[in-house]
């Protein structure tokens, strides 16, 4: 009510209901018709032009991200003048908690769900981020998860439950520890076949089986779209240069076939993040659907694996996505008081709203959610820093250079934390 007292502007029909100890506000008591939609079908798919000669092609996919996610200018220190690096936002394609590993998973799902499985049984490490994402989209789309994780230990309690561990018992995920140095071919499939036979003896569950990080020939074609994606936002204009990280081998997979068969320009390098062998992976999965990868040279740079498709270089380009940009507020807020002139560019508008899956709901009643979690802002007196401890948000902060000062956690806004602002601001001038 302060914030609106200032600007000058009536709020009216606002009821507060304090509901075990939260707050909410509703600022009408209109009431609208749900309406019922079926996001998680099935749509047929097309590939590319360029890739359409390629073979083993999915028929069918399932919608789980928003596409086109944008490109922003990244900044970093101790990078030259005359070269400018860029991001693309991945972590903006809107499914929940899951990233760029969704583009596979459109694919992987939609031919389970094709194919009339009711669970997915999927591997990979304890902290696994496709595993966690596997288990987020599936219970999206209402199908059994089970993930075979590899451990140090095969007991849960030693293991612990947080980060993607919570997530995925959040999710309803069944876990099964298995020792850490399984091998993918010779123990991990044999368990999934294993686990998958039990499923439709016990239970009359046909289960669909995802290999580590989704990379197959079904979830190549994930990234053969992001590399029409990228192209379509004008990338070969753009830039000289395509770095990415390679784990299993899917995602590199499909864009250096996207590179090669659209006779890009652009030089693709692939950071190996993993031991496995990432090189084996991309090439049979190139030789499965008769793609042709030439000009592939591997490095081998501390551990990590450089990938490049081409050698040729184009100029780099200048541009300036920090500018002021002069400000206009909405007509109906014209008349408010104290209204700003100018802005910077931080974020993507128009975050979609999706449909939200939650427990014991009625039927005649849908819940969505506006995915301000899609905006595209990066990764949206001291005391002892030491103990405190430098993770999550405190780690980003870190990385992003920021200067932090512990404050005590009861510090008041008004009395405390404006004057010690104002103080650090009249230190820093």
């Amino acid at each position: 009510m302060m914030i609106a007292f200032k600007v000058k502007a009536l709020i009216c029909q606002v009821k507060i209901s304090h509901l075990r100890r939260h707050l909410l506000f509703a600022t009408t008591n209109h009431r609208c018709r749900h309406t019922k939609s079926n996001s998680n079908k099935l749509l047929s798919y097309r590939p590319p032009d360029w890739a359409s000669h390629l073979q083993m092609i999915p028929l069918l996919k399932v919608k789980l991200f928003q596409p086109f996610t944008p490109i922003h200018k990244w900044s970093l220190p101790d990078i030259p003048d005359d070269i400018d690096i860029y991001i693309k936002r991945d972590d903006m394609t809107g499914s929940v908690l899951s990233g760029n590993k969704v583009r596979k998973l459109e694919f992987l799902l939609g031919e389970a769900l094709a194919t009339g499985c009711q669970a997915v049984i999927t591997c990979g490490g304890v902290q696994s981020n496709h595993c966690r994402t596997t288990a987020v989209a599936a219970k999206q789309l209402g199908i059994e998860t089970h993930l075979l994780l590899r451990a140090r230990s095969e007991n849960l309690s030693e293991t612990g439950c947080h980060g993607n561990m919570l997530l995925n018992s959040l999710m309803g995920a069944s876990m099964y520890l298995v020792p850490i140095k399984a091998q993918e071919k010779t123990d991990l499939e044999p368990r999934m076949q294993r686990l998958a036979d039990r499923l439709q003896e016990e239970k009359g569950i046909k289960a669909y089986s995802i290999p580590i990080g989704g990379s197959n020939v079904v979830g190549l074609h994930g990234y053969l779209c992001g590399w029409q994606e990228l192209l379509e936002q004008g990338v070969t204009d753009r830039f000289d240069d395509v770095i990415l990280t390679v784990g299993s081998g899917g995602t590199a997979a499909g864009v250096a076939i996207g590179n090669f068969l659209t006779g890009s320009h652009l030089r693709v390098h692939a950071f190996a993040v993993c031991v496995i062998n990432n090189y084996v992976n991309v090439m049979m999965i190139a030789f499965k659907v008769k793609a042709l990868i030439c000009q592939v040279k591997i490095n081998h740079l501390k551990g990590h694996l450089l990938l490049a498709t081409t050698n040729r270089r184009c100029r780099h380009t200048k541009s300036n996505s920090n500018k002021l940009l002069s400000y206009r507020p909405p007509d109906w807020a014209g008349h408010l008081q104290m209204i700003p002139l100018v802005k910077v560019k931080l974020f993507q508008p128009f975050t979609p709203i999706h449909k939200w899956s939650l427990p014991n709901i009625p039927d005649d009643i849908d819940i969505y959610i506006k995915r301000d979690d899609m905006t595209g802002s990066v990764l949206s007196g001291n005391k002892n820093l030491s103990e405190t401890g430098c993770h999550g948000n405190m780690l980003l902060n870190s990385l992003m250079g920021a200067s932090m000062y512990l404050v005590p956690i009861k510090a008041q806004e008004k009395t405390d934390l404006e004057p010690r602002m104002q103080q650090l601001a009249d230190r820093l001038q």
